[in-house]
């Protein structure tokens, strides 16, 4: 279980690459990645600090996506620890992969200019 480190008020990009599981990279063309961030389990993708879908990535025939969330997303987060999930299904419908993990938000200190 990975924990990310994120910091409110900044551009954050994380890469993934979704792997088989032989730890094989695997062509994600046509399928979805959606990842969200939440406080607690259960919660609503609605209700989620963030969560967004995909199904365009950065290089799909290696299994690579850059999830990228901008500052003015970023700047309304709390400092705590969070829990995030990433999920990759395929065109046909099933989960190929998934991930879950701690997020833990820092304050930025240094204010906006």
């Amino acid at each position: 279980m990975a924990t990310l480190k994120l910091k409110s008020g900044d551009d954050e990009s994380l890469r993934f690459t979704i792997k088989d599981a032989d730890n094989a990279a695997i062509n994600i063309s046509g399928g979805t990645i959606s990842f969200k961030i939440a406080t607690t389990l259960g919660v609503t993708n609605a209700n989620a600090e963030y969560f967004d879908q995909y199904t365009s990535f950065t290089d799909a025939t290696n299994g690579i996506h850059v999830e990228k969330i901008p500052d003015v997303t970023t700047k309304d987060w709390a400092p705590a620890e969070y829990l995030w999930q990433a999920r990759f299904v395929d065109s046909g419908g099933d989960v190929l992969s998934e991930d879950v993990g701690y997020c833990k938000i820092a304050q930025n200190l240094i204010d906006d200019e």
